[in-house]
């Protein structure tokens, strides 16, 4: 029987819910090590018989509890941590776009408009027969352009799966995320401002936008304001 059938490898073990400190005290030193040379990784074994009686102890499970409570402890730690930041997180998440020509971004906003009215109405034209996209109105036209570049042409999403896998980190405690919304109200805000430089035909919209956003009374009014004040 080779070693590998025999014994567990010491990252088999953490795998199976064992940590450092139990392999120290309650199996002690691996019964074989296999070094790789200087200065290289060396391998630790632990025979399988003498894992499976360890784990079967009441000491096994009672420490393995314990490990279990202290790293939940640690990672609701660290989320919370997160959560607190996530507000200036958003305030001050730093865009980053394609450079796509404009009319590459304008020409992909008209198909996603026809593509939604298309899906919207079940109809492929316009009840007075034009095409939709001749029926677009500038205001739509903007919309478009902006909701297309929010999804295809910066890292919009990339700030957004962190606020939503923050929301989850904290479902898993049994805690709500109080800011998440207005983390996403904070977000988009953001967004409109640095679209609104980058594409002057488009400003008019971002600002619109940014000034309908609901912070008038929101108590993340003074947050809103700083960028606003700084990027418009």
């Amino acid at each position: 029987m080779s070693i590998y059938d025999d014994c567990f490898e010491m990252q088999e073990l953490l795998d199976r819910g064992w940590s450092i400190p139990i392999i120290k005290n309650l199996y002690g030193d691996p019964r074989h090590v296999l070094g790789l040379g200087i200065n290289k990784k060396a391998y630790r074994y632990y025979k399988k018989s003498d894992v499976f009686k360890i784990e079967s102890s009441f000491e096994f499970k009672f420490q393995k509890h314990k490990y279990g409570i202290y790293v939940e402890k640690k990672r609701l730690k660290k989320t919370i941590a997160m959560v607190n930041g996530s507000v200036d997180y958003c305030k001050k998440f730093k865009f980053e776009f394609k450079d796509s020509p404009v009319q590459e971004i304008a020409n992909s906003a008209v198909r996603r408009y026809v593509r939604t009215m298309v899906y919207k109405t079940g109809q492929p034209k316009m009840s007075n027969g034009d095409k939709w996209s001749q029926g677009i109105n500038e205001t739509e036209f903007q919309k478009t352009a902006i909701d297309y570049i929010k999804e295809y042409e910066c890292n919009y999403n990339e700030a957004a799966s962190y606020i939503d896998n923050l929301r989850v980190a904290m479902r898993s405690f049994g805690l709500w995320f109080v800011d998440y919304n207005a983390c996403f109200r904070l977000l988009n805000c953001n967004l409109y401002s640095t679209i609104s430089l980058k594409y002057q035909n488009l400003s008019g919209l971002c600002k619109k936008l940014i000034s309908d956003s609901g912070y008038a009374n929101h108590y993340l009014d003074s947050a809103v304001l700083d960028i606003v004040k700084d990027k418009l």
